[in-house]
């Protein structure tokens, strides 16, 4: 194994260990769903993928801007994601005057996943609003 992969392997390990993200993975309730997403986060190549420099804000900070937006806009939020994410959900469906906003029921982070069904219809609602 090579230094890079062990690295990826020890940091993907210390994600899903890190009662932090426990938001990020489905309930144990969702034993599929549950067991897709650590598949999928123990790939390195989906895991290490991304450069820090990602996360670093873009500049000009585009918040303040976000009331230009005039188009229809769905905002697809889970009832158990990080109140970080919530607030922030909240907060762009505020600022998007043609928003609508989703509160997907018992689901964390990744409610295509969790719910793909119901996730996909109320896509597929909305653009038929379109």
């Amino acid at each position: 194994m090579n230094f890079r992969l062990k690295g990826c392997k020890k940091a993907i390990d210390s994600f899903i260990a890190n009662p932090y993200w426990n938001y990020f993975f489905p309930s144990i309730r969702k034993e599929e769903a549950r067991t897709k997403l650590i598949h999928n986060v123990s790939n390195p190549n989906n895991f290490c993928r991304f450069s820090p420099r990602l996360s670093v804000a873009v500049k000009p900070y585009a918040f303040n801007r976000l009331h230009e937006i005039h188009i229809p806009t769905l905002i697809i939020i889970s009832d158990q994601d990080h109140l970080f994410n919530i607030e922030t959900a909240e907060a762009l469906h505020k600022s998007i005057k043609p928003s609508s906003k989703i509160i997907m029921q018992d689901c964390s982070h990744l409610p295509f996943v969790e719910a793909s069904n119901e996730f996909n219809q109320a896509v597929l609602d909305f653009l038929a609003k379109g």
